[in-house]
């Protein structure tokens, strides 16, 4: 009698250890389920992908390779989708986009990991291309030209589109020349007025959608400012100040490439 007992305790002791192993392995399962979980969308919070610019402005006929930034870095080979929101302004072929014709669109890149999406304004503006003989007065500037301490020269100008407007309007285009081994720009400045418009300078960087802007103001005078003897120094530093275009949340104001005036 007394050694049946004692088989039903051990009995009852092995299935009471059974039980509390099983419940004991259950909750350890659905804690490292609920903590996985949580890592997870933790994990997914922490990774990003971003346009590195929220504008770009490019001439028309230009291209350029459109930088995306991913948080963690190890993201950084992921492929990318590129839609462009109007495709008579601007296309893509691969990451590159292409400036078809004048116009404002929003472009949208979409990463295959998680379906990371950004976009970004693109303003394509017309070819930098003054038409000579528009209005009545000009002026010429002679000038030696300097962009982040490197020389202009005719050799290396190709990456450089330097142009003057008065406000927004595109009056001349430079050109690289040279007279006895020293280069320089020669500009032909054109105004509706006889004197004292304000004229600008930007450089347009081939095949980097940027502008940047001399700090330099000319008053139009009629004169030639600078000679072949004595050229204007044109110096555009690391600290350029950027032109970008004119953008108010979702509403783009395009501000025109011409601008009438009344003689």
């Amino acid at each position: 009698m007394r050694m049946s007992n004692r088989i039903h305790a051990n009995r009852r002791w092995r299935t009471k250890g059974l039980l509390t192993a099983c419940l004991i392995a259950l909750f350890l399962l659905t804690a490292c389920g609920d903590f996985w979980e949580s890592g997870s969308v933790e994990m997914l919070k922490s990774q990003q992908m971003h346009l590195r610019r929220d504008v770009i402005t490019i001439v028309q006929g230009d291209s350029y390779c459109l930088p995306v930034s991913f948080t963690p870095d190890s993201l950084f080979n992921q492929a990318v989708f590129w839609q462009s929101l109007d495709t008579t302004v601007c296309t893509f072929v691969n990451d590159t986009l292409h400036a078809l014709s004048p116009g404002i669109t929003q472009v949208v890149a979409t990463a295959t990991i998680h379906q990371f999406s950004d976009t970004c304004y693109v303003q394509v503006l017309p070819p930098m291309q003054a038409t000579p003989g528009r209005y009545p007065y000009d002026m010429i500037l002679y000038a030696s030209v300097n962009v982040h301490g490197t020389p202009l020269t005719i050799e290396n100008s190709d990456s450089f589109l330097i142009a003057a407007y008065a406000g927004e309007e595109l009056r001349a285009t430079g050109r690289m020349m040279q007279h006895h081994d020293i280069p320089y720009m020669m500009m032909r400045i054109e105004s509706p007025f006889s004197y004292g418009e304000a004229i600008t300078l930007r450089c347009y960087f081939v095949g980097e959608a940027r502008f940047e802007l001399f700090p330099d103001t000319l008053v139009f005078t009629g004169e030639t400012c600078g000679t072949l003897s004595s050229l204007y120094p044109l110096t555009l530093d690391q600290h350029a100040e950027v032109y970008q275009p004119v953008i108010n949340g979702d509403e783009v104001i395009v501000v025109p490439d011409t601008v009438e005036i009344e003689l």
